[in-house]
This record gives C-alpha cells, sequence and structure tokens, in this order.
C-alpha cells in the first residue's frame, strides 16, 4: 500500500497510511491475523527508509517470531 508513497520519497505519508490500515486490521482481524502482520512489516520499511534502522530491525523480528508463533 505505501510503496508509492515511500517511491515519491513522502516517508510519512506511507507511515501514516500504514499505521491507520494497521490499527484497523488489528481491531477487525486480530493482532496475529496474517494481514495484520504484514501491515506492521510495512511500517518497519517506512521506519527504515525514514533511517530509524535499528527500531526498523527490531519491529520486523516482533513481526517473524510473531509470525512463526501463530502461524508456523
Amino acid at each position: 500500500m505505501s510503496s508509492t508513497y515511500r517511491l515519491m520519497g513522502d516517508f510519512r505519508a506511507a507511515r501514516e497510511r500504514d499505521e491507520r490500515v494497521y490499527r484497523f486490521s488489528r481491531i477487525v482481524r486480530g493482532e496475529s491475523h496474517f494481514n495484520t502482520l504484514n501491515t506492521l512489516g510495512n511500517i518497519a520499511c517506512d521506519v527504515r527508509d525514514a533511517g530509524d534502522y535499528e527500531r526498523s530491525v527490531a519491529m520486523l523480528r516482533t513481526v517473524h517470531e510473531s509470525y512463526v508463533a501463530v502461524h508456523g
């Protein structure tokens, strides 16, 4: 979803959009749903693209661990 914003260099817009989708997905699908975790991964990429590499890696680890715990 946010790839268009990232390509244009508008990292703030990308992150804001992904965060809205993430909040909605958590409510509708739950925290461990595949799409919710995927959206959290998108936010991690937004954070990375904005230059916060350490936070991005921590977020991606959380996504990976959650995905493996729930989906194998």
